[in-house]
């Protein structure tokens, strides 16, 4: 990364470019970039902020990312997806798409990843509000106070579904004093064990075998659907359709 900086700093065009960034003298414009200058130029505007690239489809969108992360060395970049819209039932509708749009933006949020790149018909689709996605994401810890039926309404709420077995992204089970989760963007379910209604131990384990990995410190579990509607929030959008529909203003 060092050699990177070193390399950019030596060029006119980034000296502008920061210079207005810093100063706020913007729109600014870069022309005549390659693919790599531009990762490389994304990059190191990410330094100490947060950066939004747009790109023209999804191709383009993945390809931007695979280059800024494998100049960065890590997972500086995230795709945010194009929603894979469907006309079927939808209870069979794939939400693989959605889960990925909401796993980018908790990266961003939580200062996981600098860059979201994405197409312009990714940002076109409408997603859930920042303020929405801090307050419905939680984390719980060893200590926590945590009542199983609770948690568990709490979870069907954010869009994931009760299983008998946590096999999958969205999905959560609940065993005696057991309670698997497999938050969406994670790579791996995890397991947290309680003892009465306090949170003993957070681990992850194995889908296959279901067998205990490593004892982790935390686990965060971000809401699985971008659309989440509560009970007053639907309600009241009913009161005021019924109104609408009868002439009355509100």
């Amino acid at each position: 990364m060092n050699i990177f900086y070193q390399a950019a700093n030596k060029l006119q065009y980034w000296q502008e470019l920061y210079s207005a960034l810093e100063s706020g003298r913007l729109p600014a414009s870069v022309t005549g970039l390659s693919a790599v200058h531009k990762a490389h130029v994304l990059l190191m505007m990410s330094l100490g902020r947060k950066v939004l690239a747009l790109c023209d489809d999804e191709a383009g969108a993945s390809r931007l990312v695979s280059d800024i992360n494998e100049m960065a060395g890590s997972e500086i970049a995230c795709l945010f997806p194009v929603k894979d819209l469907t006309f079927a039932n939808i209870e069979t509708a794939s939400q693989e798409y959605e889960q990925r749009r909401i796993a980018s933006l908790e990266r961003i949020s939580l200062g996981k990843s600098r860059v979201l790149v994405a197409s312009i018909e990714a940002c076109m689709q409408s997603t859930m509000p920042p303020d929405k996605l801090s307050d419905l994401t939680f984390t719980l810890r060893p200590g926590d106070s945590a009542e199983l039926s609770e948690l568990a309404s709490r979870l069907v709420s954010m869009g994931y579904t009760r299983s008998a077995m946590t096999e999958g992204p969205a999905q959560f089970s609940i065993r005696g004093s057991i309670f698997d989760v497999f938050p969406v963007g994670e790579s791996m379910p995890y397991r947290i064990e309680l003892w009465g209604d306090d949170i003993d131990t957070v681990s992850t384990f194995d889908v296959e075998s279901q067998r205990r990995f490593d004892t982790v410190k935390s686990v965060t579990i971000p809401p699985a659907k971008e659309l989440l509607i509560s009970k007053e929030e639907l309600l009241e959008n009913l009161e005021a359709l019924s109104n609408r529909a009868s002439g009355k203003k509100k």
